[in-house]
């Protein structure tokens, strides 16, 4: 077993940050959408995603997988949208990858 792993950090003694204000937490929200990042054969892969997707579908060596297309679809279509209204609901400033904003203005307006 190695030793050199610390699972303890500070323990019950964090440092204190000493925040502007007082404040007690920093929170700093980046809205990421992996959307048109995986392989595909429509972008010129030999095969479709089959790694980074999380309902288990492996690879299709020269086939579409429209199911793991639909996935990383999903974020970009409704899932950011979602979370957009969400985060403007409650005053929320996030941040967005320039991938997802390009070709969506409407996304950066919101």
């Amino acid at each position: 077993m190695s030793d050199d792993r610390d699972f303890i950090g500070y323990g019950a003694d964090p440092p204190d940050p000493q925040w502007p204000g007082g404040a007690r937490i920093a929170v700093n929200i980046n809205l990421n959408f992996e959307g048109g990042g995986e392989r595909s054969i429509r972008e010129g892969d030999a095969e479709s995603e089959g790694a980074l997707n999380d309902i288990g579908q492996p690879s299709l060596p020269g086939l579409r997988s429209l199911l793991v297309e639909s996935v990383f679809e999903y974020g970009s279509r409704v899932g950011g949208w979602r979370l957009l209204r969400l985060f403007r609901r409650f005053g929320v400033k996030v941040c967005l990858p320039w991938r997802w904003q390009h070709g969506r203005p409407s996304a950066t307006r919101s």
